[in-house]
């Protein structure tokens, strides 16, 4: 975590990695005994008061929580630089996979891209860049990881063993979700997540996707 600094009553943050490893947020497989998580590392400012001056760099996207109690609120941005590129070196959004037995990293591939972004001022990035993220994984026992999650809107699969991307899907707003996984009464393995977006960065639907997993042969 960086330096934190008070003015006027607040207290700064400015976080160069959060690990999404709330719940609902990261997936694990009993075969494998591994942890996926969706990493964001686009830059975030976190601070806590009803007052703040004005910062150097540009803010963009506003969350609001109440800290139970205190008589205080947290506000949550995500900081862009003059180029509207994040303030962090990229990339800027990773999907990792992390064995549970020694905690080693057993892989890491960048996660999103900036496509379609121009429309709320992002450029253009290289590839491997990837994008901020916000929304969990789930894997099969079929050695599949499902994620959607980033500012892309796309629904991916990867690889459990190797990280490498196997299928995407663009889907109406961002799957700002946790996926989910059922056997149909046709007999066939099914996944769904959910469309919706923020309204905003996200894009906005109100749509559940659903795709049938190939049978195997």
């Amino acid at each position: 975590m960086g330096s934190a600094s008070r003015r006027f009553g607040a207290v700064i943050f400015a976080i160069g990695l959060a690990v999404v490893a709330a719940s609902g947020a990261a997936a694990q497989t009993e075969q494998q005994k591994q942890l996926y998580e969706a990493a964001k590392k686009e830059g975030q400012l976190t601070w806590y008061s009803g007052v703040m001056d004005q910062a150097l760099c540009e803010r963009v996207g506003k969350e609001f929580t109440d800290m139970q109690g205190t008589p205080y609120i947290m506000q949550r941005e995500i900081w862009l630089n003059s180029r509207r590129s994040a303030c962090t070196a990229p990339p800027f959004g990773t999907l990792t996979a992390i064995s549970l037995k020694d905690g080693k990293t057993l892989w890491d591939v960048p996660l999103g891209t900036t496509e379609g972004l121009d429309r709320i001022g992002i450029p253009p990035l290289p590839d491997g860049s990837g994008m901020a993220n916000l929304g969990g994984a789930i894997t099969t026992a079929g050695g599949v990881v499902f994620i959607g999650a980033t500012l892309d809107a796309y629904f991916r699969a990867f690889d459990v063993q190797s990280g490498r991307e196997l299928w995407k899907f663009k889907l109406p707003a961002g799957g700002k979700a946790m996926p989910m996984t059922y056997r149909g009464k046709d007999g066939r393995q099914y996944v769904a997540i959910s469309a919706g977006g923020d309204g905003k960065a996200w894009g906005k639907a109100d749509s559940i996707m659903v795709f049938a997993i190939p049978r195997q042969e």
